[in-house]
């Protein structure tokens, strides 16, 4: 862990823990095996979530789950903790927010902020000391994530903003079906026959579970693939959108723009 500008970072294979006062970052997506969760400790700050923005404040949780686009950025004083976590560090905390669906990703837990505020200031130290072992990190960052799934379950039963829902194995197929055969020219026809449901069952289903069509989360995973090369490779941008999936480079490039708020060049300068 260490120090710098006042923001705490420590970061390992399978876990980041970051303390910032300063979350500006450009639209981007995890993958498949990635969680991200941001706590704001006080401020506040904007975000915007598969094209939907939030003004998240003191006791918002952002929970970010597998290919969704999001972005921050802040115009104000602010700190949060974030944590993103990979499968690898526990397979179990991994499932529950892989297996479930948060509508709206941003939870207000203020009333049990109590619970995890000794264990920040605990977490705040050690980051700060140069020494600390990162065994340190993954036992606070557990024990936290813990905390939290219970306070969202807590949270969900008696709160009717929050909608937590386990997904159907259907769902989890037809998610895995997008991420496996992006690069194809599939239909909603082909991933409904492929999961034994009705295409137009699947279709609201989808949209219900997770907030976004079933076509937005395949063109994501496109987009997921996209930046990738983008970020790691020189290629041009037609090459680009024919290897993610894309039928053309105008389909590519207006869906880029919608999805990212920004063109793949006005992308490619920011990265």
């Amino acid at each position: 862990g260490f120090k710098m500008n006042e923001v705490f970072i420590s970061s390992s294979r399978d876990l980041q823990i970051r303390k910032l006062s300063n979350i500006n970052s450009p639209p981007h997506i995890h993958s498949e095996e990635e969680i991200e969760m941001t706590l704001v400790i006080s401020g506040e700050s904007n975000c915007v979530i598969n094209g939907t923005s939030y003004k998240i404040k003191s006791g918002d949780l952002v929970i970010i789950t597998r290919y969704q686009t999001h972005s921050y950025y802040n115009t104000a004083e602010i700190d949060t903790f974030s944590f993103i976590f990979q499968k690898s560090l526990s397979e179990k905390l991994y499932d529950y927010f892989n297996n479930h669906t948060f509508l709206p990703p941003v939870i207000n837990i203020i009333n049990d902020f109590n619970q995890l505020q000794p264990i920040f200031d605990a977490l705040e130290f050690e980051l700060s000391t140069e020494t600390s072992d990162n065994l340190i990190y993954k036992s606070f960052a557990q024990i936290v994530v813990k905390k939290i799934i219970d306070i969202i379950d807590k949270g969900s039963s008696t709160n009717r903003e929050i909608t937590v829902t386990a997904k159907s194995d259907f769902l989890n197929a037809a998610q895995l079906y997008c991420i496996e055969n992006y690069e194809k020219n599939i239909t909603v026809y082909d991933i409904a026959k492929h999961v034994g449901v009705h295409p137009n069952y699947l279709s609201s289903a989808f949209k219900k579970h997770f907030g976004i069509t079933i076509i937005q989360y395949l063109n994501i995973c496109r987009l997921k693939h996209a930046t990738s090369l983008i970020n790691n490779k020189s290629l041009p941008m037609t090459e680009i959108s024919f290897a993610s999936g894309f039928q053309s480079i105008r389909t590519f490039n207006r869906i880029f723009k919608k999805e990212m708020g920004c063109t793949p060049k006005e992308y490619q300068k920011i990265i």
